[in-house]
């Protein structure tokens, strides 16, 4: 990556930065001892901005900061910013989707930053559009939720411990303290909108070979914004496939990005005409007349050699739209556990010899019942 100029500021003298270099510049703000960092390239004659995500990052750790795309800024003929996630400087993780801590929500702050940059920039809300993919489209999903803008993610996480499990162990190893579970509205785009009251410009582009992406993450997202849970508005979701065989890693053309990128900047904004949105939640049965939820749900091992696969079977799950989460127990020790996700069937791969329990729960709005398994062998 080119060798940008560095300016440090203090984020207590943000308010004072003119954001007005002539080249771009990476922008270090140091706030409450975490480094958060910015590469702007300001465009004096745009009044539109694009911010750019971080996904994957695959750059030896010396090289970092780094910022993905950045090259495009020469075709991009609006204000471009980039951020970089200083949840990676917590532990050894390529992708940590902007969580910082459970204390410390970093991309929360970083967010606050960027409102002070757009400011600066002249740049409104509706004239900015967040844009990432994969990590990177989830937290523009999360940061065009918090700042009213616009959003366009390529094969984006919707709830990210859906993805990969072992991304998502690595970064709960690197940031959770025992005992802490992942916050649901930082995990979960949908969770963030209900608890925001706003869904926003949402153009998301998808590889439709990748079977995974549409299942765990794109029919989630359909049946929470168009189904019976939300009421997600006219023209505020797009939705464009596309084919490319590399799978989750292989992007649309460049040339077709930044069509895309300008036809989202151009489209009407929502807020222009309807004014605010406001989700509109299922009607709750009266608790007088309310069923009591029954869980049917039961277990099984399946042993592969050191790998231990728990499979759950439930016949109420349709029902209540049930969640799972799971704690592996060795010697009455918790050896590992998981948030709440949709998935009935986890593996833990490469355990020590010794005996296991598997303790599940199952949850569905406020109910909740746990489950623990029959005591197992691993040799």
């Amino acid at each position: 990556m080119p060798q940008y100029p560095v300016r440090e500021i203090r984020y207590e003298d943000l308010p004072r930065e003119p954001f007005r270099c002539a080249e771009p510049t990476i922008y270090a703000v140091l706030k409450a001892g975490v480094r958060f960092e910015f590469l702007v390239k300001r465009q004096p004659r745009s009044g539109r901005a694009v911010v750019f995500g971080t996904g994957t990052m695959s750059f030896p750790r010396e090289d970092w900061p780094c910022f993905s795309r950045h090259t495009w800024m020469g075709s991009v003929p609006e204000n471009c910013i980039f951020y970089f996630d200083p949840t990676l400087y917590l532990g050894a993780v390529e992708l940590a989707w902007g969580y910082g801590t459970n204390e410390r929500w970093f991309l929360a702050e970083i967010g606050e930053i960027l409102s002070v940059i757009l400011d600066k920039l002249g740049v409104r809300r509706e004239d900015t559009l967040m844009m990432g993919s994969s990590g990177g489209g989830f937290t523009s999903i999360l940061l065009a939720t918090l700042l009213r803008t616009r959003c366009q993610a390529i094969n984006p996480q919707i709830d990210f411990r859906r993805y990969k499990e072992s991304a998502v162990k690595r970064l709960g190893k690197a940031v959770l303290q025992p005992g802490e579970e992942w916050i649901e509205s930082r995990a979960d785009a949908v969770a963030l909108m209900r608890a925001e009251q706003y869904i926003p410009y949402l153009h998301i582009i998808q590889n439709i070979l990748v079977e995974e992406d549409i299942a765990d993450h794109i029919l989630p997202l359909i049946n929470e914004l168009c189904g019976k849970h939300m009421a997600c508005g006219y023209d505020r979701i797009r939705l464009d496939f596309y084919h490319n065989i590399e799978g989750h890693n292989g992007m649309p053309p460049k040339d077709k990005c930044l069509n895309y990128i300008r036809q989202d900047l151009e489209a009407p904004f929502p807020e222009a005409s309807a004014g605010p949105l406001e989700i509109v939640p299922v009607e709750p049965v009266p608790a007088e007349d309310a069923e009591p939820v029954r869980f049917e749900c039961t277990g099984e091992y399946l042993l592969s050699g050191r790998d231990l696969t728990v499979l759950l079977t439930s016949r109420t799950r349709k029902k209540y739209g049930e969640r799972y989460a799971y704690y592996l127990y060795r010697d009455g020790q918790i050896l590992e556990r998981t948030g709440y996700f949709d998935r009935m069937k986890i593996t833990f791969r490469a355990l020590e010899p010794g005996k296991y329990k598997v303790k599940y729960f199952v949850k569905a709005g406020a109910a909740k019942e746990s489950f623990m398994m029959e005591e197992i062998a691993v040799s």
